[in-house]
């Protein structure tokens, strides 16, 4: 499947800047995924295909980063046991975010 690094914006307050890793695979049961961006990780819960943040103030660090950072990796392990790595570039990410806010309001 699509592997994809979302931060989105739901209906409520409550939803705004979540933070969501999907895999493309399933996730190993209960395991977690370590997300880094140019040095800084973060730990995130998995379910399913996805990976989130621990917290609304994990989301929100973890933004913090991606607007300064120039490379976000994302390390988890698959249902069948395999550790993958994906990396992505985060040029651009300032811009975007900034556009989304301005239209999810």
């Amino acid at each position: 499947g699509d592997i994809r690094v979302f931060v989105s914006h739901g209906p409520g307050k409550a939803e705004r800047d979540v933070v969501q890793v999907i895999a493309g695979y399933r996730y190993k049961a209960q395991s977690d995924v370590t997300l880094s961006i140019d040095g800084k990780s973060f730990k995130l819960f998995t379910l399913e295909d996805r990976a989130y943040a621990e917290s609304e103030e994990d989301d929100r660090q973890i933004i913090v980063q991606m607007k300064r950072g120039n490379k976000m990796t994302v390390i988890g392990t698959s249902s069948r046991g395999t550790k993958t790595t994906d990396t992505y570039s985060l040029a651009g990410f300032t811009k975007t975010k900034a556009v989304i806010d301005k239209t999810c309001k």
